[in-house]
């Protein structure tokens, strides 16, 4: 269903069609798929190359995709644990990605046609590879997964707590560039989105199902969805921020860098205004 989105977003953008000015994209999705378009106007570019493939095999192509990403997380989370469960690394991430798969944000971001698992290795493999390496180009997989979906932006922080400065820059930078970027071919997508879409609620989704499983969910449903309930669940956020930050760093200064990593992910899926269960795909490293 969100390849469906993302296709049409990217088909939007080729013709010149604004890709917030509507609730959904009717010209390039079906009845049984009518989403809005949710995401930074240079996602739509990023997702150019699903935009001549029919419905189901740009479907495919992203759950392919997707299916190796998750290796690429389970070889990482191999090799920080140091885990000799098979006679090779190879055995061990091909049978425990098979194994991931059963997991419910795993096979549900697959059958919807999500980023997440996509997002989740470019992260891993920005923190736990290229920056560590000292590489210039540290921070950039970091800025191209913000510019596709927003809520990786919190990990730009995990590099400034951990003194990775300059990759925060390039991370930033690299975001900043891909938006500038549709400035020059859609200023008026760019424009329509930093200034309505993205604080448009509607174009969330019903946040307080329980498939929200953020504290702003959690606080919708227990107080029947109260008007305080938001600044209730940013509240409880703001207090558990710093000792999300203390916890993370004490793993870094302890020579676990992985571990540091989740301790930002799982507080960025908690604090996000909405977090579906398929957003918890960080339960596969932890």
């Amino acid at each position: 269903m969100d390849s469906v989105v993302y296709r049409a977003g990217a088909n939007t953008l080729l013709d010149g069609d604004p890709l917030y000015d509507t609730p959904t994209l009717p010209a390039y999705e079906p009845e049984w798929a009518l989403l809005p378009f949710t995401y930074p106007p240079a996602a739509a570019l990023l997702f150019v190359p699903l935009a001549p493939l029919a419905i189901p095999v740009a479907w495919g192509v992203l759950g392919a995709v997707s299916v190796s990403c998750l290796a690429v997380v389970v070889w990482l989370s191999l090799r920080a644990t140091g885990a000799r469960l098979f006679a090779t690394t190879a055995t061990a991430t091909a049978a425990l990605t098979a194994a991931a798969i059963l997991l419910e944000p795993v096979w549900r971001t697959i059958s919807l046609g999500q980023i997440n698992l996509v997002l989740m290795a470019l992260v891993m493999v920005d923190v736990l590879v290229v920056g560590a390496r000292g590489s210039r180009w540290g921070g950039v997989l970091i800025g191209v997964a913000s510019a596709i979906k927003l809520t990786p932006l919190i990990f730009v922080a995990h590099l400034v707590f951990i003194g990775r400065w300059r990759d925060a820059i390039r991370s930033v930078a690299t975001f900043a560039g891909l938006q500038g970027v549709l400035l020059l071919i859609s200023p008026y997508d760019v424009v329509r989105y930093f200034t309505h879409a993205l604080g448009d609620p509607e174009r969330i989704g019903t946040i307080h199902w329980s498939d929200n499983q953020a504290l702003n969910g959690l606080f919708l449903r227990l107080t029947g969805g109260a008007s305080w309930s938001l600044a209730a669940a940013i509240a409880v956020g703001a207090v558990l921020a710093p000792f999300a930050v203390l916890l993370m760093r004490r793993y870094q200064l302890r020579g676990e860098p992985p571990q540091a990593l989740l301790v930002t992910a799982v507080y960025g899926v908690v604090g996000s205004p909405g977090s579906w269960t398929h957003h918890w795909g960080w339960a596969v490293p932890l």
